[in-house]
């Protein structure tokens, strides 16, 4: 969460409006998803922005390795991360949690 929400602080202006939302679908699983009212990211970008070192924004101060490392830790938990732009504006992060094997 710590990666996620600092990349939130490093790229959103400070108008942005970001909400945090947990919700369990089930038994077994946790969704947590951030979503902003930015502007998004453009679609071609959008799934290089978990490669390690890959950095959309080279004005900003970081090595590109936040949202990887975030990609990594769900992933060995059993769980999931996701990015998308949400209409008509904002980009979500969506982290999936396996709360039972």
């Amino acid at each position: 969460m710590d990666n996620i929400l600092g990349n939130i602080l490093k790229h959103t202006h400070s108008e942005t409006h970001v909400r945090i939302r947990s919700m369990n679908p089930d038994a077994n699983r946790l969704l947590i998803s951030i979503e902003d009212n930015g502007p998004g990211v453009p679609e071609a970008y959008l799934a290089k922005l978990c490669d390690p070192f890959y950095r959309l924004n080279t004005n900003v101060d970081g090595h590109g390795l936040g949202l990887g490392i975030a990609k990594q830790a769900m992933q060995s938990q059993q769980g999931d991360l996701e990015i998308k732009n949400v209409v008509p504006h904002g980009l979500l992060v969506q982290l999936s949690l396996c709360l039972a094997n």
